[in-house]
C-alpha cells in the first residue's frame, strides 16, 4: 500500500531539517498516537549524511487469521533513516522484529520550500505478505503512521516556535 502525508511549517526547510536532526527533539517523541518510539542512535558519516536508527512499536489490535501469521506481539521494527542535506531528503527502510519475511516498508521524507515556509512530504510503501488479510493490516499500519506523523507535525511546529 502506497501512502503520502504532507505538512506545512512556518519555517524555512533548513530550520525544519535542523529541528528534525535535533536528538533532544527526537527523544521527546516517545509516544505519537499508537506509535511508541525510541531513538537508538544518530551518527554523522564522513560524507556528511546522517544515519538515525529508531525503534518503533505500533499498538494495534491484530485479530483473526492475520494474528496466525504475525503472532501475538505488537508490530515492531527498527527504522533506519539516512539524511542527505544537499537533497533535503530522508530515505528510510524498516527492519521488522516480528514476521520479518511478511513485512516490507520503505519511504522518503522530502523537505521543500513552500509559499509560507516549508513543506514536508512523507511518501512510502508498506507491504504485508499475508494472504487475504495483508491489505487490511497494511491499512492499519498506514492509518497508525498517518496519525503519528500528524501528531508529530504539531509537536514539530511547537518545537520550532519555542
Amino acid at each position: 500500500m502506497d501512502f503520502e502525508i504532507a505538512h506545512s511549517f512556518d519555517a524555512k526547510p533548513d530550520e525544519v531539517a535542523q529541528a528534525m536532526l535535533d536528538e533532544d527533539y527526537q527523544r521527546s517523541l516517545k509516544r505519537l498516537g499508537k506509535l511508541r518510539r525510541e531513538l537508538l542512535d544518530q551518527k554523522a558519516r564522513a560524507d556528511g549524511d546522517v544515519v538515525r536508527r529508531t525503534r518503533c512499536v505500533m499498538d494495534i489490535e491484530i485479530s483473526g487469521i492475520a494474528k496466525t501469521f504475525i503472532g501475538e506481539g505488537d508490530p515492531a521494527w527498527v527504522e533506519e533513516a539516512t539524511w542527505n542535506e544537499e537533497a533535503m531528503l530522508w530515505s528510510f527502510t524498516i527492519d521488522p522484529e516480528i514476521a520479518k519475511e511478511l513485512l516490507e516498508a520503505k519511504g522518503t521524507i522530502q523537505l521543500a520550500n513552500d509559499v509560507d515556509g516549508a513543506l514536508r512530504t512523507v511518501e512510502g510503501r508498506v507491504k504485508v505478505k499475508v494472504p487475504f488479510y495483508g491489505s487490511k493490516v497494511e491499512g492499519w499500519i498506514v492509518e497508525g503512521l498517518t496519525d503519528a506523523y500528524d501528531e508529530e507535525a504539531e509537536r514539530l511546529r511547537a518545537w520550532l516556535g519555542s
